[in-house]
């Protein structure tokens, strides 16, 4: 009897996989972009911790961007590596971050000092670990352009090991939970990896600073995009937005993304 219990609930799952991923929307990047837009100054605020490897990836990415108006600002919060010494090298704009305020996470106190340091219009925040071919950034402004509301994306997850392809079904978790395939999208938060507002949508949400205490900050923040009356829009990576996790090893893998989902499970 339990293994025809087991088979019906794989039966149901296999099912109901057409509603739940009806579809994986992607950002769009043959429009043009529009008269004036070109202009808009990008701040990408790239909070950082011990990110060594990965940082000099992401910000010889960003140096080949074809949209060249942007202002980098890489947040070194109190690492003990070369993250801060690599930043400078690139030429942009470093903080470095140490006596963190009672009631603050590391990730959006570091979040809200390099929103603060910014100059652009637009406010990008992206994980050290995204990776971005030169056509991305003009790509998230063109999507940007057509609404003007916040948007968020979920990276394409690069693998290179066959472990890695084990992250599949994590992703489709956190894909379908936040019901961005579902044929008519019910947006539950962001996406933490990267995340584009207007300076006027994020003070309007009061910054990182309103949801401080939050460990999973992109679904908070959602949250308070909603309270303020704000949409937003989701989207899902491809190979010009890709990141690579957990290259240690299955265990990794594993761990990482069990207190990932730990993390959602507590943040609803």
């Amino acid at each position: 009897m339990q293994h025809i219990i087991e088979l019906l609930i794989v039966l149901l799952g296999i099912g109901m996989a057409p509603a739940l991923y009806y579809r994986f929307p992607k950002i769009p990047g043959n429009e043009p972009l529009s008269e004036g837009c070109g202009r808009r100054k990008i701040s990408v605020v790239i909070p950082a911790r011990n990110e060594e490897e990965n940082l000099p990836l992401l910000l010889e990415d960003l140096r080949k961007q074809c949209y060249e108006n942007l202002e980098i600002i890489v947040v070194d919060d109190g690492s003990k590596d070369k993250t801060g010494e690599i930043s400078k090298s690139f030429g942009v704009k470093v903080i470095t971050i140490s006596d963190k305020p009672s009631g603050w996470l590391g990730k959006t106190w570091a979040c809200q000092k390099g929103a603060e340091a910014s100059e652009g219009e637009l406010l990008l925040f992206l994980d050290a670990d995204v990776r971005v071919k030169p056509q991305a950034v003009e790509r998230i402004l063109k999507t940007y352009e057509k609404k003007r509301i916040p948007i968020s994306v979920q990276p394409y997850h690069k693998t290179e090991k066959c472990y890695e392809q084990a992250s599949l079904f994590f992703n489709l978790i956190q894909i379908g939970a936040n019901g961005v395939s579902l044929k008519k999208p019910q947006n539950i938060g962001l996406y933490g990896p990267l995340i584009l507002f207007s300076k006027e949508d994020y003070k309007t949400i009061g910054g990182h600073e309103s949801v401080k205490e939050n460990i999973v900050e992109d679904m908070a923040l959602g949250r308070k995009l909603k309270e303020a009356k704000i949409p937003y829009d989701l989207y899902v990576g491809d190979d010009e937005i890709s990141f690579r996790m957990y290259s240690g090893g299955f265990k990794s893998l594993l761990e990482g993304w069990t207190a990932h989902i730990m993390r959602k499970r507590w943040s609803l």
